[in-house]
């Protein structure tokens, strides 16, 4: 009883830390993991099936929110031979906060580096960024401060708008979010704005490698895929076009900007088959969004290591989540344990019911054939129902059995018999 009492403790403990520290940790990831990260796809899944539920989590690692049992498309990694290395995953808001603890990351692009904004936040804990304000300037800045987080969003929808924010004086910055490409076409009136143009996106790409070997590294955002129908105007769907962006991907990528880029964030890659969720050709619903939030946390693994460094619960915003045992119940958690341990102590399973059981069968003498199997015969020889008797015979027959056995082993059949 004693060591079976010290094993529910430890168990108990075990459960205490888990609770409150996590069990779903997952290690650094390999800069090899780069080149899957952006690859994935969108599954269907039943909401209500717990075994879809189950399975979403294990086969996708995917956690979007469901809100139906009608069968929805959710985000998940595809499998290939770097997955036993790369085992990437939906960030919870803690996750997300001790990640990029006392960091300051800035978001520079138009209004999808914007959206990519609001879900980022919404992966550090605050559900509600992102949804319709219009006390909220479009185009104004945003900042907001999870503990030692700062998150920051500055307009700049041009090339030429995020050179200018590259050059301006501001505080140091952990991590730059750029984007742009989706607008750009709309200035290609003249040829001498392609040249103007493409002498700005070189000195994107400068900038860019510069502040990677200032150790600032920059993750840059490609356009989403737009939905060319959708497109409110027949300009914006002559010069806004998915081809005309896709030429415009195509000539970021050969002026060398991803490639300056410490990681590319590939707007098309979780968009490709959700076009038709996009209600005005260009901006997506928020789920769409978040999961480019996520394909970033992961990225972030190794783009800003934690180092080891010990975050305090007062610097980690955690008023979203509530808190270990908030919905206990002391009384009830006492009187659980105490039931535990009279089934310990007492031998009985049934947590002392058996007791109360035996009271109300008398022993007898000679029992039927139902009860021999469940009483213990006594000194007195009558049957007892009592656990703690039934304990005591059978530690008595199996000591019996035990000496028996020894005595076949050494002296022989007929001698250990008699």
């Amino acid at each position: 009883p004693i060591i079976g009492t010290i094993i529910i403790l430890l168990l108990c403990l075990t459960w205490q830390i888990a609770s409150i520290n996590g069990v779903n940790t997952t290690g650094v990831l390999s800069p090899i993991c780069r080149a899957t990260v952006n690859e994935g796809e969108w599954v269907p899944i039943d909401s209500c099936s717990e075994f879809q539920q189950r399975r979403k989590s294990r086969d996708f690692n995917s956690r979007l929110p469901s809100t139906n049992c009608d069968e929805e498309l959710q985000w998940g990694w595809t499998s290939n031979e770097l997955t036993p290395q790369c085992p990437f995953h939906f960030f919870s808001p803690i996750e997300a906060q001790k990640q990029l603890y006392g960091k300051n990351l800035v978001f520079l692009g138009d209004t999808m580096t914007r959206n990519l904004f609001f879900a980022f936040c919404r992966v550090l804990g605050d559900e509600t960024a992102g949804f319709y304000d219009e006390e909220i300037p479009v185009h104004s800045e945003i900042s907001k401060k999870f503990g030692s987080i700062v998150v920051t969003f500055k307009w700049a929808p041009l090339v030429t708008d995020i050179l200018t924010k590259f050059n301006a004086p501001q505080p140091s910055a952990d991590l730059i979010i750029a984007g742009s490409g989706a607008r750009d076409k709309l200035h290609w009136a003249t040829d001498e704005d392609q040249r103007s143009h493409l002498i700005s996106l070189q000195r994107l790409s400068r900038q860019i490698q510069l502040l990677k070997n200032k150790s600032v590294p920059t993750i840059w955002f490609t356009p989403t895929t737009i939905n060319t129908k959708a497109l409110h105007s027949e300009d914006l769907r002559s010069q806004m076009s998915e081809s005309s962006v896709q030429e415009m991907r195509q000539l970021y990528e050969k002026s060398g900007v991803n490639a300056a880029a410490a990681f590319v964030l590939e707007g098309h890659s979780f968009t490709l088959n959700q076009s038709h969720q996009s209600f005005d050709g260009i901006h997506y619903p928020p789920k769409i969004y978040t999961v480019g939030a996520q394909i970033m946390m992961n990225s972030l693994n190794w783009l800003l290591p934690t180092n080891g460094v010990q975050m305090s619960g007062k610097i980690i915003d955690t008023s979203f989540e509530p808190k270990p045992g908030t919905m206990a119940n002391q009384s009830l958690g006492l009187m659980v344990l105490g039931l535990i341990l009279i089934g310990l102590l007492f031998f009985d399973g049934f947590f002392g019911l058996f007791y109360i059981a035996s009271i109300f069968v008398q022993p007898r003498k000679t029992p039927n054939r139902l009860s021999i199997f469940h009483a213990s015969f006594d000194n007195k020889l009558r049957y007892s129902f009592i656990p703690s008797n039934i304990y005591a015979e059978f530690s008595r027959f199996m000591q019996k059995t035990t000496q028996t056995s020894t005595s076949r082993t050494n002296g022989g059949l007929f001698e250990g018999t008699q």
